[in-house]
């Protein structure tokens, strides 16, 4: 999961939706919006649409839901998606097999590919993250929707409604700043694990 999906999946519809918290300056704001994006990362789009429906069925006043809402809706959903053992594994029981895995994926070809496409931190997320096997990861899918993500940025910084399921989303202000920052902090991590599957190749060569 990167940032950017955080911001289409959570933080565009529940700002949105719902009013920010009273007596908060734009730069309060900006740094309650990194707080959600920074706790609800580590979860898959598909975990956070379907915590994002529950929230929005339960909540029950006009301001922002709280950070530990969504997460355990987040967690819910990925338990009711893959099962306990795979939820136990997902947050954290095998970090180390997944860091392990990813020492051998990022001196192999496709990470070479990935990072000739742009798309080095979307591979590491896919193994760090999700969990996938080499096998299991195709470079397409990772373009695709890297591109897309950077559809939604290029969107954000000329101040281009975005239209989302049928509504219309603008970023302003605090918001348009905080997505936008988001997005270079995604193509920071894109540049470093670039260099850093560059460094591995060149060790095994």
């Amino acid at each position: 999961m990167t940032l950017a999906d955080v911001q289409t999946e959570i933080l565009g519809p529940m700002q949105a939706i719902y009013l920010p918290p009273r007596d908060m300056d734009a730069s309060a704001l900006t740094a309650a919006l990194r707080a959600y994006g920074a706790v609800l990362e580590p979860f898959e789009r598909t975990d956070l649409r379907a915590a994002w429906r529950e929230v929005v069925t339960e909540h029950r006043t006009r301001a922002w839901p709280v950070p530990g809402a969504i997460v355990q809706a987040a967690r819910k959903a990925f338990k009711d998606r893959t099962g306990d053992d795979a939820a136990r594994t997902r947050h954290g029981v095998d970090s180390h097999a997944r860091w392990q895995h990813w020492q051998s994926v990022r001196a192999s070809q496709l990470a070479a590919d990935a990072a000739e496409a742009g798309v080095a931190w979307s591979l590491k997320c896919a193994v760090l993250d999700d969990g996938k096997a080499h096998g299991d990861i195709h470079l397409g899918a990772l373009i695709r929707a890297h591109e897309s993500a950077e559809d939604t940025a290029r969107a954000i910084g000329e101040r281009t409604p975005i239209h989302h399921r049928g509504r219309t989303l603008r970023f302003e202000g605090s918001h348009r700043e905080l997505a936008l920052k988001m997005w270079t902090n995604q193509l920071c991590r894109e540049d470093a694990t670039a260099n850093e599957i560059r460094s591995a190749r060149g060790k095994g060569a």
